[in-house]
């Protein structure tokens, strides 16, 4: 292999080690061995240690600093005041389904109760009444459904 092809490749790789070792937080966060994975959420503020046990090198990343929260609705660190808001007839689930009642299946579908955990966020409170219009995307009560035709 040609001397200067070498030398290209071996600079690239310092570069990309450089680069990956000494990785740039967003506002509010810093490096931590953990990372994310192990930190207070929107939705999940109180985690407990033994949550965070299986942290290691690997998991090494950006953390929000003291006082900040992660919104995994925007990924950012915000203050608790500045969590994503859930709209009317929904709540914030710390561990959700995917699925939810649709005006169409107010039940929801039982291949969803099979699912343990979904990603975090706002779902229609079926046990209030409310259930997803997928016209409009909001959580309406089951007798506000538009009649189906």
């Amino acid at each position: 292999m040609p001397r200067n092809l070498t030398i290209a490749i071996f600079l690239a790789s310092l570069t990309l080690i450089y680069a990956h070792c000494h990785k740039k937080c967003g506002e509010n966060e810093s490096i931590d061995i953990c990372g994310h994975s192990c930190e207070p959420r929107c939705g999940l503020r109180d985690l407990i240690a033994v949550q965070c046990i299986t942290c290691s090198a690997k998991t090494r990343g950006c953390r929000c600093n003291s006082g900040f929260l992660r919104d995994e609705e925007t990924g950012y660190c915000v203050d608790p005041e500045n969590c994503t808001k859930c709209n009317v007839g929904e709540n914030h689930l710390a561990c959700g389904r995917i699925c939810e009642g649709t005006c169409a299946s107010p039940t929801e579908p039982k291949k969803c109760q099979l699912i343990r955990c979904a990603k975090q966020g706002c779902r229609c409170d079926l046990n209030e009444g409310y259930v997803r219009d997928t016209e409009s995307g909001r959580c309406v009560l089951i007798s506000d459904c538009p009649a189906s035709e």
